[in-house]
Order: C-alpha cells, then sequence, then structure tokens
C-alpha cells in the first residue's frame, strides 16, 4: 500500500500541490487504488458498491494525508525562514527593508555594509538552500564602533606597534611608529565615516639610527689646481719651476676654502685678504687651512666688514 501512495503522489504531485477542495481530479486515482481491494472483496459479486464506497473514503484519506503532510511541512519551512529573518535583522552591519515571497521563492532587499557577514552563509544554519533566496542589498557603511574601527585598520595600515581603538567618534592611536606614519594616518582618518576626531598623544616616535658622517680628507693642492712648471734643458741637468703669479695664487686659495658668494678675497704679498659676510664655521676652516698653500703667509679678515654667526 505504501509503494502505492508514493507511486500516486509522484503521478498527482501538481494536482495535490494545488488541492482546495475539489475531489474530481483525483477520480483517476481509483485505478490506482483498486489492486489495494480486490484480495478483501474476491468473490463477493455485491460487493460493487460496497467497493466504490472504500474507493472514495481512500481517496479522501489520501487527501486529507497529504495535506495534512503539507501542512506540517510548511509550517516548518515557514519557521525556519522566520528564525533566519530574525538572525539576519540581528546581524551587526545589516538592515532587513523589505521580504517578498513568491511560493518557495523569497527576496530580501535592504542595506549591507562591505565588512559585515555574507547573508548566504547564514541559510545553512537554518537547513535552508541558496537557491530558494536572492538578495538586493544596497551598501553602506555602519556607524557601529566595529566597523568604524574594522575601516580604520583596513585603511589606515598601521605597523604591529600601533594599537587603534574607537569611542565616541574619537580614533585614538596608540603606540611608536615614525612621524611620516603619524602624519599620514591622521590625513586619512579625517575621510572615515564616523570618525570626527583623532587622538594620538599617546604616540612615541621611533628615532632613526644615528649614522656617522665621515670627514672628508683633505684634497691635495696639487688637484685643485694645476701648477704650470716650465724646465729648461741645461748641461747641468737643472729643472727650474715658474713663480705663480698673484692671480693664480688666488684662483688655487679660492679653490681650497671655497667661500661663499657673500666673502670677497684677495691676495697680495703673501696675504690672502678677506671680507664680507659668511658664518663662524667658514672663518675658521679658512683659518685652519690657508697655510696649506705655501705662498700664503698671512689670512687678513677685515673685522669691520664680516659678520661671523653660527652655522
Amino acid at each position: 500500500m505504501q509503494e502505492t501512495i508514493e507511486h500516486i503522489q509522484q503521478l498527482y504531485a501538481s494536482e495535490l500541490q494545488a488541492f482546495e477542495g475539489d475531489t474530481e481530479v483525483f477520480e483517476k486515482v481509483s485505478g490506482n487504488l483498486e489492486p489495494l481491494l480486490v484480495q478483501d472483496f474476491k468473490g463477493n459479486t455485491k460487493s460493487s458498491p460496497v467497493k466504490a464506497i472504500v474507493l472514495l473514503a481512500s481517496i479522501a484519506l489520501f487527501i486529507a494525508w497529504w495535506v495534512g503532510s503539507s501542512a506540517i511541512q510548511g509550517n516548518q519551512s515557514q519557521t525556519a525562514w522566520n528564525n533566519y529573518i530574525t538572525q539576519l535583522q540581528a546581524e551587526p552591519g545589516i538592515v532587513v527593508g523589505h521580504v517578498n515571497i513568491q511560493g518557495n521563492q523569497y527576496t530580501i532587499s535592504g542595506l549591507r555594509d562591505p565588512l559585515s557577514v555574507d547573508p548566504y552563509t547564514l541559510l545553512s544554519n537554518h537547513d535552508l538552500g541558496t537557491q530558494t533566496v536572492s538578495f538586493h542589498m544596497q551598501p553602506y557603511h555602519s556607524l557601529q564602533n566595529e566597523f568604524v574601527l574594522k575601516r580604520a585598520y583596513k585603511r589606515l595600515q598601521p605597523p604591529e606597534s600601533i594599537k587603534l581603538s574607537y569611542q565616541d567618534n574619537v580614533l585614538f592611536i596608540q603606540g611608536a611608529t615614525k612621524p611620516n606614519w603619524l602624519d599620514n594616518a591622521v590625513t586619512k582618518a579625517r575621510y572615515i565615516s564616523g570618525i570626527h576626531r583623532v587622538d594620538s598623544t599617546q604616540v612615541s616616535f621611533i628615532k632613526p639610527p644615528t649614522v656617522h658622517k665621515t670627514k672628508p680628507k683633505p684634497i691635495p693642492i696639487s688637484r685643485l689646481i694645476s701648477k704650470p712648471e716650465v724646465s729648461f734643458s741645461s748641461p747641468e741637468k737643472k729643472v727650474l719651476k715658474r713663480s705663480l703669479t698673484d692671480a693664480e695664487i688666488l684662483k688655487l686659495a679660492i679653490a681650497l676654502l671655497k667661500p661663499p658668494s657673500s666673502i670677497q678675497m684677495s691676495y697680495s704679498n703673501g696675504t690672502l685678504f678677506v671680507s664680507g659676510l659668511s658664518t663662524k664655521a667658514w672663518v675658521e676652516y679658512a683659518n685652519s687651512n690657508y697655510s696649506r698653500i705655501e705662498q700664503i703667509r698671512r689670512l687678513f679678515v677685515s673685522n669691520h666688514s664680516i659678520k661671523k654667526e653660527n652655522s
């Protein structure tokens, strides 16, 4: 009998689904139910009226069983959907605006923060399939604390030494970092929804490693200016060097001392005259190095026209 009922259920699935009380559509079912009664009424020649009554009763019982079973399944399915909608409405970053039901198809519309949970992943919690629901969710930025903080971490990309927290529209930054990262973070944070102010009073700066600069080695005079030499052949093979002119000595001093543009220099009779505006550091450098030129025996700095400034 169970096999016969299942067979009828498959043959008349659409009629049973649309059943509203009219039994005429199930008159053909009697042909499937008759074999169940042959054994009980075999040999009884006056069983036709009884047989008809039994057949009609069987049809009625079958329809009642089907309707009851469908109602139970429908209630279970509706309960699952109601529980799913309730969970979806409680999820942070999701706003359920409207639920449309057409048969077994559900359409859910509303708002969803991109950082919130995917609604499809919650269906399995209620034994619901993804093929029965579609979503029309518009993106928006939730101002709940957890989403503002998530968005700040994603946008600012802080180093491991930095911790972010958020409360009452204020983004708090704590830890140690480089000044350039903090400047960029404060600028970017102004464009994150929900952040009205940035508190970085608990930030300390990481000092860059100290780089020891080596002092440049003195440049040999011979590399600064070429000294013209004139060789004279003689039987004794003596080599005579030509003396430098004042202009050449001055050129040599300028190349060595590298005076700023505000300094004027001149040379005469072994004395290098310096006047103009310079720093104290350059004057000290000139005093320490002018004697490297053998023709310069004295450095004269005009105290009336030079202003010694700290470097």
